[in-house]
């Protein structure tokens, strides 16, 4: 047993420790421990009188009470009960003074974060960072994070929490094993009333970040992608499911409304194509971001009743008018309106035992819409879309810290190497011939690589690919980076996504690896010499037979796929 603790007497204090069984057959175990005196936290393994060897418990399965004993002023911070192995634990004597930091390879039982006031000293206005040989400024407009994030950072309740609101004073109601916040006007925290606790309930403890010069209130703002995507908007949706008789769709108009979301043909600006509202379990936030902002008021009209459908337009319109500049600017009160009216009345059509913390939120978003701009100038979504290029950095699964860091390392030397006073857009030539047309963050490519509509479906297709790509060394230097970025975990998978990239099932029946059986023959194309390069590059253990057997077998699997498809 390992105590921490803090002797601020003169002397060294002895105490006891009793422990003692609920099983009668157990007997009871006591002995001395020795606190020595200390200013700074300290451990001591419990070791009796003598205090030299380290004294263990026979502890058999069951529940154990534990009773400490101590005459005199002793601060214990907490205990360890450690295996046998382990009870001398060494490790826990020596002094640490600073914070485990990433990369460290010894022992570590001191986990914390540094002093947020050297950041706010070195990222000041006054001093700045350099950047690529420039000086730059910055300065902290917000902290963007969800409401766990958000309450741990502030130090605050969560949102399970009676006083979890981090934008007003309400404190919360218990309703049917549900914490809800239906008031709808409430005293409104300020900066001034966060930092003089004057609310000591929404407090558990003291934050690092009020010694940095913010306001604790106005720059964490609410993040519209998990408070009114995957929080307001899944919930909405999830009574038309499964709610109530009054509240929810017939099950005779649900086909109907399956058939109208897979029918939809949305433009390539879609991330994702409308899936059915039977899969709601799996939307991702884009995908309930389209629902509400495009093609919720198609799917649900004449699904629901009238009434609930003016509802959910109150939501749309007002989310519309909040994320377009032009229309904020004009619309905002008659937007702010809307959500007041959506959240009165969300009491009345699905009851107020689900007035929860993110409908509660809908009458506080406005304030930061107003504060910092549209819904997606402190949304979380580029944040979340962030690390689908962060796992692209990844070959494999082993050391993904290290990975990440080395590929932003390698592209941050790129760019101290490439022209920095660039005017865009400008015309890039190879031999006299434009090829392409290069913008600040997207080019037009004149080769006929981008001409060639993937995936392919004819035979011609491949010639075609192939030859340009044979011809054309530059196209096929990136063509090669293309297949490298598609990626996978493994090189089985790499192969299977690369290939279903570049050819439809029916063609893949029209190939082999050999070319039997009349088929084009694709060990030949110069195209399985770039995929070879481009999987290589990623899993340099794999060899080009390995690859080729893979290649082979995704295209002898061609026809099977065809028949599931069906």
């Amino acid at each position: 047993m390992v105590f921490r603790f803090v002797n601020p007497n003169s002397h060294t204090v002895i105490g006891g420790v009793r422990v003692v069984p609920d099983n009668p057959s157990d007997i009871d175990q006591y002995v001395n421990v020795q606190f020595r005196n200390t200013s700074q936290p300290a451990f001591v393994t419990v070791s009796g009188e003598s205090g030299n060897i380290a004294k263990p418990f026979v502890m058999n399965p069951g529940r154990w009470s534990v009773y400490i004993n101590v005459n005199q002023t002793v601060f214990l911070d907490y205990f360890v009960l450690l295996p046998e192995d382990f009870y001398l634990a060494t490790i826990l004597n020596q002094k640490v003074e600073k914070p485990c930091t990433i990369g460290e390879r010894d022992l570590c039982r001191h986990h914390a974060y540094p002093n947020s006031t050297i950041y706010d000293k070195s990222w000041g206005a006054e001093r700045g960072i350099i950047y690529c040989g420039k000086k730059v400024n910055i300065v902290i407009n917000a902290f963007i994070c969800d409401t766990p994030a958000k309450s741990f950072i502030l130090g605050i309740k969560n949102h399970t929490g009676y006083f979890g609101c981090n934008k007003c004073i309400q404190e919360g109601d218990f309703i049917q094993n549900r914490l809800v916040f239906p008031e709808l006007n409430s005293t409104l925290r300020t900066n001034l009333s966060f930092r003089n606790r004057t609310q000591p309930e929404h407090h558990l403890v003291s934050s690092e970040l009020e010694n940095l010069n913010i306001d604790m209130v106005l720059q964490f703002p609410l993040d519209y992608m998990h408070l009114i995507c995957l929080g307001v908007m899944k919930k909405v949706l999830t009574f038309c499911i499964r709610g109530t008789l009054d509240v929810r769709i017939k099950k005779n108009v649900i086909p109907g409304m399956v058939q109208k979301s897979i029918s939809l043909k949305v433009p390539k600006e879609f991330c994702r194509s409308p899936r059915s509202i039977l899969e709601l379990d799996r939307w991702k936030a884009t995908e309930f971001r389209q629902f509400l902002l495009y093609t919720g008021i198609y799917i649900l009209k004449d699904a629901v009743n009238k009434t609930l459908f003016e509802h959910f337009l109150c939501l749309s319109i007002a989310v519309r008018i909040l994320s377009d500049k032009e229309h904020c600017k004009k619309l905002f009160y008659y937007a702010k309106e809307l959500l007041h009216f959506f959240v009165k009345k969300f009491e009345c059509y699905y009851g107020r035992h689900f007035m929860s913390y993110n409908v509660h939120n809908l009458l506080h978003i406005c304030d930061d819409v107003e504060n910092f701009g549209t819904l997606d100038m402190f949304s979380a979504f580029k944040y979340e879309n962030y690390l689908y290029k962060l796992k692209l950095k990844l070959k494999d699964t082993s050391r993904p810290l290290c990975q990440i860091v080395n590929r932003i390392t390698e592209e941050n030397l790129l760019l101290l190497h490439s022209p920095q006073n660039v005017n865009y857009p400008y015309v890039k030539y190879k031999n006299g011939v434009a090829i392409s047309v290069i913008f600040s963050s997207f080019c037009i490519s004149l080769s006929e690589f981008n001409n060639v509509k993937l995936p392919l479906v004819s035979t011609q297709g491949i010639t075609e690919l192939d030859t340009s790509i044979n011809d054309d060394k530059d196209l096929r230097e990136r063509f090669t980076n293309y297949l490298k970025n598609i990626g996978g975990r493994n090189t089985k998978e790499m192969i299977s996504r690369i290939l279903t990239k570049l050819l439809k099932n029916s063609l893949g029946v029209q190939c082999s690896l050999l070319g039997k059986r009349n088929h084009l023959r694709f060990k030949d194309l110069k195209l399985m010499e770039v995929i070879i390069t481009a999987v290589r590059h990623n899993f340099n253990a794999s060899s080009e037979s390995e690859i080729e057997l893979l290649v082979g077998e995704w295209l002898r699997l061609s026809k099977l796929r065809i028949s599931r498809e069906k």
